[in-house]
């Protein structure tokens, strides 16, 4: 008895969903085209925040690839409106900007990834295909020296608000800072010895220093001084 072939089956797998917003033309095509040579399903393009938010609502694309400067907002600030016009859409970011202010933004919007033009066609396809899954892509080694550098910032701004200096006491401490004695100090202020001295002896104490040379390097470190 001659026995049946099992029947095969054919299980397809629906593209990744993406939509590009990006403000240089040159750069929608290459990302267009390098992503769908990838296998990826680009179902629109923007090169407005505003145009990419329509696109969003109507195509409710699975990743959203975003650069983060556009002429009408940040991409943060299309990431957040996102959520509301498009929930399940996951948001990665491919730009130029390297600075920490748009790596963090990009992060406290919910982004699951964040990589720069630099980076290889392979990388971002990749990148969109396992923010389709769910899985984040963000550098957490940036991400961690990012977050140290801001709050050394926030502590360094907080500081020099509290050592607010007076104009007279901050020009007494450049002068100090060019190597100049309280006596010539003085003279270059138009005060008399004891005024000048008073004035960088303030600036030390408020800086909480111990010398005119300390009170000159933490004046440097808070950005009082060039």
């Amino acid at each position: 008895m001659r026995r049946s072939r099992p029947r095969l089956s054919f299980i397809t797998v629906e593209a990744v969903k993406v939509l590009v917003v990006e403000d240089h033309p040159m750069m929608v095509e290459g990302l267009r085209i390098s992503l769908e040579r990838a296998g990826l399903d680009v179902c629109g393009t923007a090169l407005t925040a505003a145009d990419g938010l329509e696109l969003a609502r109507r195509h409710q694309p699975q990743v959203a690839v975003l650069d983060f400067n556009l002429p009408d907002g940040t991409g943060a600030q299309l990431a957040e409106q996102l959520r509301e016009a498009s929930p399940d859409t996951a948001v990665i970011f491919v730009t130029g900007d390297e600075s920490d202010s748009a790596l963090l933004a990009a992060l406290q919007a919910g982004a699951r990834g964040y990589l720069l033009k630099s980076q290889p066609p392979s990388e971002v396809a990749e990148a969109v295909r396992q923010a389709a899954r769910g899985v984040s892509v963000m550098p957490p080694g940036r991400i961690s020296a990012a977050q140290m550098r801001a709050r050394e910032a926030q502590r360094l701004q907080l500081e020099a608000d509290r050592t607010r200096l007076a104009p007279r006491e901050l020009e007494a401490l450049t002068l100090a800072a060019s190597g100049l004695a309280t006596k010539q100090i003085a003279t270059k202020l138009g005060v008399s010895l004891a005024t000048g001295r008073w004035y960088v002896q303030q600036a030390i104490e408020k800086l909480g220093a111990h010398s005119k040379l300390e009170a000159v390097a933490k004046a440097r470190r808070l950005g009082l001084l060039e």
